[in-house]
């Protein structure tokens, strides 16, 4: 082996690993399957695990599947004794806290929880435990997300909604009397009727 073809080698393992890291899905089985997938490469863990913390840092939402990922590479490969254990954890202890640091509320527990997994079954060095708990503690609040329901009752309570926001008023139809109407009868929506309002 030369070191061109060594390199190359690398390079071609990078790039086949950043495809399937693209690929990758929520389903257990997907998670598994690449998860096994690092591990027979185990020869490659340093730059698997470099190139895993690269794209899990700049995945935004999908950056909890790349913790399970690295979680499930840690865990397996500690009891197989692969290389993948020491590799994957030492970045998992530096990347784990950012993600966590730019996550929302429910994000941000089922990382902790990750770690709390992690330091009850001594999957990794206790110094590396230590640091992420050290780092996590360290994280601003995150801001909280907004929902629907959210939205809603805070522009309610403090500024009213915005026309495109406010909930569809039924225009009463020409020939619907006035006593109807008193009545809380309801009519059928019209296309005419929304479209007039």
């Amino acid at each position: 082996f030369t070191r061109s073809m060594a390199s190359a080698d690398e390079w071609s393992y990078s790039a086949s690993f950043r495809i399937k890291l693209a690929k990758l899905t929520a389903a257990n089985d997907s998670i598994t399957a690449l998860s096994r997938w690092v591990q027979f490469h185990s020869a490659h863990a340093p730059a698997a695990a470099a190139l895993w913390a690269q794209e899990a840092l700049e995945a935004g939402e999908r950056g909890l599947l790349l913790v399970y990922l690295a979680n499930d590479v840690i865990q397996n490969s500690k009891r197989k004794g692969t290389a993948c254990a020491g590799a994957f954890g030492a970045e998992m202890a530096r990347v784990l806290p950012q993600i966590h640091a730019r996550a929302p509320p429910t994000v941000r527990a089922k990382l902790e929880r990750i770690v709390a997994i992690l330091d009850e079954r001594a999957v990794l060095p206790a110094e590396q435990i230590e640091t992420m708990k050290q780092e996590i503690a360290k994280a601003p609040a995150a801001a909280k997300t907004s929902t629907a329901v959210d939205h809603a009752a805070t522009a309610t309570a403090t500024v009213p909604l915005p026309a495109e926001r406010q909930p569809l008023k039924r225009a009463r139809p020409a020939g619907e009397s006035s006593a109807a109407a008193a009545k809380g009868e309801q009519q059928p929506l019209t296309l005419t009727a929304l479209l007039d309002e």
